[in-house]
């Protein structure tokens, strides 16, 4: 295969991974034509003496499918070193399955999910960089300039509906690449 594109999606207990913890990812790995190679999903407890802040810790509990999924992860989590080597197993058995070290990321926002994962590889592994990503944020905003992208985009959507969990919400981006 000649490229590969990783749609992800993080959940997170705060706004910056300085202060506080990425939760859950959710990877959908495609090739140029959109087919599902792999998808992953890792949810992660929060590293020690970091807490989310109030804001996002509220956003997680006021709704019932948020807050059965945040204590979901706070039991089932794996730890973040454990959560991470698990990311770059996935990572080398997407690279030997494709045959190709071409992997796009692609995210929406690109700079919110990004940043958390990026600081979290550089916490835990060394072995695994991020050199080529895409902003669907971007790419969908260029899109709606043209008259008829509302009528393709529903379409493309119209079975996917982003909800709270890393890996659904990275389908539904999946389906609009």
């Amino acid at each position: 295969m000649e490229k590969i594109f990783a749609h992800f999606d993080i959940k997170a207990d705060g706004t910056s991974p300085a202060t506080s913890n990425m939760l859950s990812i959710g990877i959908v790995f495609t090739d140029i034509n959109g087919k599902v190679i792999k998808d992953i999903t890792i949810d992660l407890l929060p590293r020690e003496g970091y807490v989310g802040d109030t804001v996002s810790i509220n956003w997680w509990l006021i709704d019932e499918r948020r807050r059965e999924n945040y204590l979901r992860i706070l039991r089932e989590g794996l730890e973040p070193s454990l959560a991470m080597q698990k990311f770059s197993d996935c990572l080398d058995e997407i690279l030997q399955l494709s045959g190709t070290k071409n992997i796009i990321w692609v995210a929406y926002p690109l700079s919110y999910d990004l940043t958390f994962l990026q600081c979290y590889i550089d916490l835990y592994l060394d072995n695994v960089a991020i050199s080529n990503a895409l902003c669907l944020d971007t790419i969908v905003k260029i899109w709606k300039k043209h008259k008829d992208i509302e009528k393709y985009f529903k379409k493309w959507t119209e079975n996917i509906q982003p909800k709270n969990h890393s890996i659904d919400n990275a389908y539904y981006q999946a389906s609009i690449f």
